[in-house]
């Protein structure tokens, strides 16, 4: 592992003792200046699982420092725990003239302020000696030496013997618990849980006011959410990771970013109708949308008749697509106005012709009409405006035929697509009497419509008769009189007269 912003004052005892909580360690390597061969800041620890027959070296220890001891405070620093990158090009120089890459690997004094032990740990490790610093060293032999161990009888007092049998019995043993030890510690470990998705997910129940051990009962919270843009991007950085390094590195950030993120709402202190209305607040614009067209119609059926709004419908309609045919013939007489240029752009239009050429355009007239020339065209792009080449009376007489002639092609469209579904994957029996039914059908329905037709004015005809046969009855019980009063007759008249007289 590689461990990061130590302070220059930090020493590998420190290192030593923070790191074997997590498993063993096989060396601590500090960055050293490479001037003045003191700490500059940074160091490297290297784990292992040693046994007394074989030692091999494992992940697992590493990944546990880089999860629990990443993020930590030694020597009132925060330091960085990171997977070792191996050298590359250029690190060496990585803090300025006076740092670099430089590993204290041949210093064999021990210096726990300034470090340099590791060669005496690799030694003490290469006897099987434990090198537990809160033990009492003072009566440590060195094995190595066989002068001072009585075991090889060379003492100077005699040989004692050494009895093998029993101490290899023992080395069996010992090595039987620790391989128990360590088939523990892997059961453990492949029946683990994230504790990191535990802690978060105790939290959220926590601050929604939920205990999920003493409730029976079903929950129903009303939660909100509170996301800054710092934690929305350690959020979308911790999805992408696609590493177990990179996932290792931020999911103490995401501890940070999801502690406060989801709190439980206060549903009391709402009114209901006011949180009604606040949930459609963001639909009232599209419920304007829907009704303004309605609206506008019933507006405009209020305020004319059916006859005057069917006129103003057609009338805007028309002058509509009056505007938007003439901006489209504007355009299109651009468009042929670049289109000569970007082609006569290559060659002269206006140079003299030759003989032959002039020849051929002679007889050429005989059997075409002939156009206007690419010089006389040239000079007309030049000097008139555009908008006088676009003829009001031709967009119209197009807007007209569109208004005529577009029902029927819609219609003509529609009935095509008619046709194809109508006799689509049918077979030829069956399509023929689908073609007589469909050409008896509106025979069928004119017939249909004929009937009502003819029984609507039968009864018509039968409640006029009735209606007459009543006035009579009431005309030969009542006296005649007149319905209109002497006055208003004798005005009449007079207004008769007087409009005579002026008319002569």
């Amino acid at each position: 592992l590689y461990i990061g912003n130590l302070s220059y004052f930090t020493s590998e005892e420190q290192v030593w003792e923070l790191f074997r909580r997590t498993g063993d360690i096989r060396r601590v390597i500090m960055g050293l200046d490479r001037f003045q061969k003191t700490p500059c800041g940074f160091c490297f620890v290297d784990f292992e699982h040693r046994l007394h027959i074989f030692r091999y070296y494992t992940r697992a220890d590493a990944e546990d420092a880089l999860r629990y001891v990443n993020g930590t405070r030694l020597d009132d620093r925060v330091i960085r725990c990171d997977w070792d990158a191996g050298f590359k090009e250029g690190r060496q120089y990585g803090r300025g003239k006076h740092g670099g890459q430089v590993r204290d690997e041949y210093r064999q004094n021990f210096d726990a302020g300034r470090g340099g032990w590791n060669k005496t740990i690799q030694l003490l490790y290469a006897v099987g000696v434990d090198i537990d610093l809160t033990v009492d060293r003072s009566g440590w032999i060195d094995p190595s030496d066989p002068l001072s161990n009585s075991h090889y009888g060379n003492t100077g007092v005699g040989n004692i013997g050494y009895d093998c049998g029993e101490k290899f019995n023992i080395l069996l043993k010992e090595n039987s618990e620790i391989r128990e030890r360590l088939n523990i510690i892997h059961m453990a470990r492949e029946n683990s849980v994230d504790v990191l998705m535990k802690h978060v997910l105790r939290n959220f129940l926590s601050k929604l006011n939920i205990d999920v051990d003493d409730s029976n009962q079903p929950v129903f919270k009303k939660a909100q959410v509170s996301l800054s843009l710092e934690d929305l991007s350690v959020l979308r950085r911790y999805l992408q990771s696609e590493k177990t390094i990179e996932e290792f590195g931020l999911r103490e950030d995401l501890r940070f970013a999801l502690e406060n993120f989801l709190v439980e709402a206060d549903v009391r202190s709402q009114n209901s109708i006011l949180a009604l209305l606040h949930s459609i607040l963001p639909y009232l614009m599209l419920l304007n949308l829907l009704l303004i067209l309605p609206a506008s119609i019933i507006l405009i059926r209020w305020v004319c008749s059916f006859r005057r709004l069917c006129f103003v419908v057609f009338v805007s309609a028309f002058g509509i697509s009056y505007y938007f045919a003439y901006i489209r013939k504007y355009q299109e007489v651009l468009a042929q106005r670049f289109e000569r240029a970007n082609w006569d752009s290559s060659k002269h239009s206006c140079t003299p012709r030759g003989l032959m050429s002039e020849a051929f355009d002679v007889l050429l007239s005989y059997v075409t009409i002939k156009d206007k020339s690419d010089c006389l065209k040239s000079y007309e792009d030049m000097l008139i405006e555009p908008i006088l080449l676009v003829d009001p009376l031709q967009v119209l007489a197009e807007v007209l035929s569109n208004f005529v002639l577009s029902p029927f092609s819609i219609a003509g469209l529609h009935l095509n697509r008619f046709f194809i579904k109508f006799f689509e994957n049918t077979p030829i029996p069956l399509a023929l009497l689908m073609a007589v039914l469909l050409c008896l059908m509106p025979v069928l329905i004119v017939w249909i419509v004929l009937r009502i037709r003819e029984h609507l004015a039968k009864e018509r005809r039968e409640d006029e008769r009735k209606g007459r046969l009543k006035m009579i009855d009431h005309s030969a019980t009542q006296p005649c009189l007149s319905t209109l009063p002497v006055d208003n007759v004798t005005e009449e008249r007079e207004r008769r007269l007087r409009r005579r007289a002026i008319g002569h």
